[in-house]
């Protein structure tokens, strides 16, 4: 009677928790499809004036954009001049046009070099960026006694930041699996095993408790993520003041608040279903504020910054986050089923054992995959190169994860292929307890290695992603000539700003200081651009640097460095460098597109779809019937997955097409040029920042081409906007006006005029 009571709950338990799946997974799809946002940590990209340049006179106000939006209440901005006094007026403001902008007013207005530091909280992802850079003030002026800071990320894996991401993986996955467990897995197996009423009361006791504790760790955790992001920007602010500012004006505190509700809502109904009974409705609940637990911790996670696809890589972190609570949580409940069964005084250890294992190892199988997958996507989002694999602490990192998942599957290979099957030809009166603590035990060290998978996960999320790492070490090359040794670096080397490193020594590696002039010429075989300049000051010990927007587009450039020294022929290393395209927000010419992301998530959704296909197969038979839900989400996945692997397939290829197919030669440059001035300088104004003579009764206001190009448009949305205009806007269709060769010429001349870098049109001849 009780097994029968125990089958009932489970097959009414089944069919809504099918059906949270399948909302699950159109939410996925929702997010799949959702447009794509340039985000990413908030790095300096661009300043007015910009580093290390030579200004004729004092600006007003000294500007810095970011790759995204930076919190203004936790950011600062520091100006000081050469005797290292502030002089700066202390009013650090955000552009009320851009949100990735802040500025802030000079008061010196003497020639000279001046510092400015500044430090930056990211909106999105809660990280802190520090930097320096100089510039200087007076053409007749020589910048001396600056030494600028490469920017920072405060990403740094502390082991108070790695407890508290290990206590949240734990408390989360202790706190949510026991609503998925329960009806998919332990219920069925009781009642296939025919436990006694006790045994099933004792399991579930047990199992909410341990959900309990769970929720316990979910809230410590959250509360300590509060205090060490608050400890990491407090500065000379109380850290009781950082923390009350933290949680109540940033969008951290927001997903703060939003986590810490849905936690204690979820602890409640653990409760209740500890005390109360676990009754389908609690689980459809308990699953769905799990679900949303785990979405809020995706928003503000690595993915939530990610270049030029969020939606994508939230939606995989979501998925990841979701499989691994699910399957981690499922091996602690798993060994807590088989203790409390191996204690029963009824010999029913072998049953329950034999019923347990197939059903949670087609969870966890699925689980498993799912985790493979989106692990794949989100090693390729945040490492993306077997250079940044093998060179950046992130990749390390990742290196070792792999390396822990190794014994971990072969246990789960033991289970499966030895255990499982002997479990499976014991007979209902047979209580083999050595093959149940078997299972046990071998469970028990599948949960010391996923343990240890998070512990590694911890520290990964505190560390700068290997995609930006190895960005930020740009690329590096040598050359020489006659007795002067170049150690040259181009750092982000991407198409834009580039900041430039040279390291003079001589023959025996002594430090080459006595340069009176270091000059870098710039030019690319590729296009016919003449050659480009950039002064390179003395830094100390053979250091010289430099930055500019002297490389305009992709491809091969050549860098020679002009060395001349006092008595000496004029010395010219020369190498070459490889530059890539520039991508959103100024980052790495390698971040995934959007057609990338929809292609691996589609080949996701398709696993998916095979997974819930095999399990409706594995289902049927023993409930008897169809299982029409598993049934729908299988054609789901299969036909979502079908259309974003199709869509991506075509997005690439669109991509490809669109390219500018006209080089951005002189001619074509200078035709654009013409063009821009009689059709769209009038309202985009001369120095393309939106502020032409017809801008000011526009709303919304024209474009300002810094912004959208420096926000990453490729050649085929600036050409589909020329063609056929703006909807919304004043923008106008050009199909009729203009040729289609014309229409990419001023394409070309508003890149190289108004991407990054540069800051006026280039000359028409």
């Amino acid at each position: 009677m009780a097994s029968a009571r125990v089958g009932r709950l489970a097959v009414r338990t089944l069919r809504p928790v099918s059906f949270l799946l399948l909302a699950a997974l159109v939410a996925l799809g929702a997010m799949t499809f959702s447009p794509p946002m340039a985000w990413a940590h908030a790095e300096l990209y661009r300043a007015d004036p910009a580093p290390d340049s030579i200004v004729e006179s004092a600006p007003n106000r000294v500007t810095l954009l970011f790759s995204e939006q930076p919190e203004l209440r936790f950011s600062e901005v520091q100006i000081l001049d050469r005797d290292s006094r502030r002089v700066d007026a202390n009013d650090l403001r955000a552009d009320p046009t851009d949100n990735t902008a802040l500025s802030i007013g000079l008061r010196q207005r003497t020639p000279g070099t001046y510092t400015v530091l500044w430090t930056a909280l990211s909106a999105v992802d809660g990280h802190v960026t520090r930097g320096a850079f100089a510039f200087t003030v007076g053409l007749d002026q020589t910048p001396t006694g600056v030494v600028a800071a490469a920017p920072t990320t405060e990403s740094n894996a502390t082991p108070s930041k790695i407890i508290v991401r290990l206590l949240t993986y734990v408390g989360l996955a202790a706190l949510i699996s026991p609503f998925v467990f329960v009806p998919w897995v332990l219920l069925p197996a009781l009642a296939l095993a025919a436990a006694t009423f006790d045994l099933t009361a004792l399991t579930l006791r047990r199992v909410w408790t341990v959900a309990l504790v769970g929720a316990v760790l979910a809230l410590m955790a959250a509360i300590g993520a509060l205090i060490t992001q608050a400890a990491a920007i407090a500065g000379e602010t109380p850290v009781a003041d950082a923390i009350v500012q933290m949680a109540t004006g940033t969008r951290f505190g927001m997903l703060w608040w939003m986590r810490m509700g849905l936690l204690v809502v979820l602890g409640g109904l653990a409760l209740v279903a500890r005390t109360s009974g676990s009754t389908p409705l609690l689980c459809r609940i308990g699953t769905a504020v799990g679900a949303g637990v785990l979405l809020v911790l995706a928003l503000g996670s690595h993915a939530a910054a990610s270049i030029g696809q969020t939606g994508a890589a939230v939606a995989f972190d979501w998925v990841h986050f979701t499989a691994m609570s699910v399957w981690v949580g499922g091996l602690f409940l798993f060994v807590l089923t088989v203790a409390t069964a191996l204690r029963s005084p009824h010999g029913e250890a072998s049953r329950v054992a034999a019923q347990l294992t197939p059903r949670f190892s087609v969870l966890g199988l699925l689980c498993v995959s799912t985790l493979m997958l989106s692990g794949f996507y989100q090693a390729w989002l945040n490492v993306g190169s077997l250079a940044a694999l093998v060179s950046t602490p992130y990749g390390r990192a990742l290196l070792i994860k792999l390396a822990l998942i190794v014994p971990l599957a072969a246990l789960a290979a033991v289970n499966l292929l030895w255990l499982r099957p002997r479990l499976a030809r014991t007979t209902r009166t047979e209580n083999r307890v050595d093959l149940v603590r078997h299972v046990r035990w071998s469970v028990t060290g599948e949960i010391v290695f996923a343990v240890a998978i998070l512990l590694v996960v911890g520290v990964m999320t505190n560390l700068q992603p290997g995609r930006e790492a190895i960005l930020s070490q740009g690329v590096q090359r040598q050359a020489r000539d006659e007795d002067v040794r170049a150690t040259i670096r181009v750092q982000p080397a991407v198409a834009g700003l580039n900041n430039y490193e040279v390291l003079l020594t001589d023959r025996q590696g002594r430090p080459i200081d006595d340069a009176e002039k270091v000059l870098l010429r710039l030019s690319t075989p590729s296009f016919d651009l003449g050659e480009s300049e950039a002064t390179a000051f003395h830094r100390g010990e053979g250091r010289y640097t430099a930055s500019g927007g002297q490389i305009i587009v992709p491809g091969t450039w050549h860098v020679e460095a002009i060395v001349r020294r006092p008595g000496q022929l004029d010395a010219r290393p020369a190498t070459d460098f490889p530059i890539a395209a520039p991508s959103p927000a100024g980052a790495s010419g390698a971040a995934p597109s959007l057609g990338e992301g929809s292609l691996v998530l589609g080949l996701e959704l398709l696993v998916i779809g095979i997974a819930a296909l095999a399990l409706a197969q594995w289902l049927a038979p023993r409930r008897r019937r169809s299982v029409p839900a598993p049934l729908f989400i299988a054609l789901l996945a299969l036909v979502a997955g079908a259309l974003a692997t199709g869509g991506g397939i075509g997005v690439m290829r669109g991509a490809a097409a669109a390219s500018n197919p006209i080089p951005p030669t002189r001619e074509s440059v200078a035709r654009g040029g013409e063009i821009f001035t009689e059709n769209c300088a009038i309202c985009h104004g001369d120095n393309g920042r939106g502020d032409g003579p017809a801008a000011a009764g526009l709303t919304p206001r024209p474009a300002d081409f810094r912004v959208h190009l420096a926000a990453g448009h490729t050649d085929g949305q600036l050409y589909d906007w020329v063609t056929n205009g703006v909807q919304g806007t004043a923008m106008p269709a050009f199909r009729d006006r203009l040729s289609d060769e014309d229409r990419w010429n001023v394409l070309n001349y508003i890149r190289l005029s108004f991407g990054p870098g540069r800051s006026a049109p280039t000359p028409s001849p």
